[in-house]
């Protein structure tokens, strides 16, 4: 956390509880890593402060793809439990999975062009947003999941 700090733009969290009000209105817990993130920090941009590669929204913006990506409620398209997280180029996002039969988070790649079709059987990237943090930290600002099988 402290490199994001120090070497990242990012901006302090606010003070209020941003995260409790999310999981109300989305009746989903968040996991341990990824709140004690939003306790630290509102949003934060990895490498540049303007076109940057990882843009990790604020938790008052993590909203489902349907109506981040496709600007829908309709939970035909994408469930309704598959929350738009890191905005990543070009309408490009990763996704966090919080359907309960998965037992676990999972963080997704969503291209916007096919997640629609996809995100049943999505490219998981991790199951730890602290993983991906860490891995995103050491990509030099490249999108270090694609390319890998």
């Amino acid at each position: 956390m402290r490199k994001i700090e120090t070497d990242h733009f990012s901006q302090e969290a606010k003070g209020v509880d941003d995260v409790k009000e999310w999981e109300k209105r989305y009746m989903r817990t968040l996991p341990a890593d990824l709140k004690e993130f939003y306790r630290r920090f509102y949003e934060v941009r990895l490498f540049s402060s303007s076109d940057s590669p990882y843009y990790i929204l604020p938790i008052t913006k993590v909203a489902p793809t349907n109506e981040v990506m496709y600007r829908t409620e309709d939970p035909k398209l994408v469930s309704r439990y598959v929350f738009a997280l890191i905005f990543v180029w070009d309408g490009n996002y990763v996704a966090m999975d919080l359907r309960k039969k998965t037992g676990k988070p999972l963080y997704v790649d969503a291209f916007c062009e096919t997640f629609h079709g996809a995100w049943k059987n999505p490219r998981i990237i991790t199951t730890s947003f602290t993983e991906f943090l860490s891995n995103a930290l050491r990509s030099k600002g490249k999108h270090y999941w694609l390319g890998k099988k």
